[in-house]
């Protein structure tokens, strides 16, 4: 039984390897792992907490080392935040919220300030309500730290792909 597996791995990984597959992350001319260590994140001023928040995360993301390398491109991030009512009581009181976080982002080309890509990029969290007032301003605070980690993964996924296709 061991010997089928092995043989089904090895031609599973020799029919990925034909297909021209390549991770993303790869080492190889033209790093995007380097790539995305070029990029400066301007400052994120709106709303406050929350872009303070996705600034701290794209940066430690996109250049986990702090290298400070000089800066190939520059990434702009505009934040909407909004707050959805989800759980209704019969007595009208709400015991639910969805958190939205949205990111409109350009990045442009430091040398000569193009935009060479432009998308976005919505992180949803939720958090209850609760009789204690602390707990739940301190669940919104998790919420909004959740969405503000999930929108920067999916910014690094999409600046990730956009090196992947142009380096």
């Amino acid at each position: 039984m061991k010997r089928i597996s092995l043989a089904l791995l090895t031609g599973a990984l020799l029919m990925l390897g034909a297909c021209g597959f390549q991770p993303l992350y790869a080492t190889r001319d033209g790093n995007v792992s380097e790539a995305l260590e070029r990029v400066q994140v301007s400052a994120i001023e709106q709303p406050d907490p929350a872009g303070w928040l996705l600034q701290r995360d794209l940066t430690s993301r996109l250049d986990p080392n702090a290298r400070a390398a000089a800066p190939t491109h520059t990434l702009d991030v505009t934040l909407s935040e909004r707050r959805t009512r989800l759980g209704i009581q019969i007595d009208g009181s709400v015991t639910r919220f969805n958190y939205a976080l949205t990111g409109n982002f350009r990045l442009m080309d430091a040398a000569s300030g193009e935009t060479v890509l432009s998308s976005r990029s919505v992180s949803i969290a939720a958090y209850n309500v609760v009789n204690s007032q602390f707990a739940t301003l301190t669940a919104e605070k998790d919420a909004r730290r959740k969405a503000a980690e999930q929108l920067s993964a999916d910014i690094e996924l999409q600046l990730a792909l956009y090196f992947a296709k142009t380096e």
